[in-house]
């Protein structure tokens, strides 16, 4: 379970990942359509983000809101739950002697994937029934 963001880790974090993008904290207040000094007093002063400033904020930058929030670790978690969800779909698939279509990749994909952030401690045999009930259902 990742920690609370401390109070101001993630602005130290934005700050970075900022630098790290080449860019500067006006051009990306005016690229989430902000007055070019929007950063500057939120990173400076103190004053709030909302949710969707932060998401267009990392959508620019291309990194994900939970680094930015909770630290390297969170996105080192996500990339685990990306490598297992997709273990689940290659052995299931390879379990059941089937294969699907990509749409159909990507559908089981997502769902193992969803299944994963939703269930901190999901049980294995939970998610390969899901997947293999999912397989079934879409033979039909």
């Amino acid at each position: 379970m990742l920690k609370q963001p401390a109070k101001n880790e993630w602005r130290a974090r934005l700050i970075q990942a900022i630098k790290d993008g080449g860019t500067n904290r006006k051009a990306v207040s005016l690229s989430i359509g902000r007055t070019e000094n929007f950063l500057q007093r939120s990173l400076k002063q103190g004053s709030k983000l909302s949710v969707d400033d932060l998401i267009a904020i990392c959508e620019h930058l291309d990194v994900s809101a939970d680094s930015i929030l909770f630290g390297p670790s969170a996105a080192r978690l996500d990339h685990e739950r990306l490598k297992r969800a997709q273990g689940f779909v290659i052995e299931a698939l390879d379990r059941m002697g089937t294969s699907v279509s990509a749409e159909g990749h990507a559908e089981l994909f997502a769902l193992a994937y969803e299944w994963l952030c939703r269930e901190d401690e999901a049980s294995t045999g939970e998610l390969e029934k899901h997947i293999s009930d999912h397989i079934e259902a879409n033979r039909r």
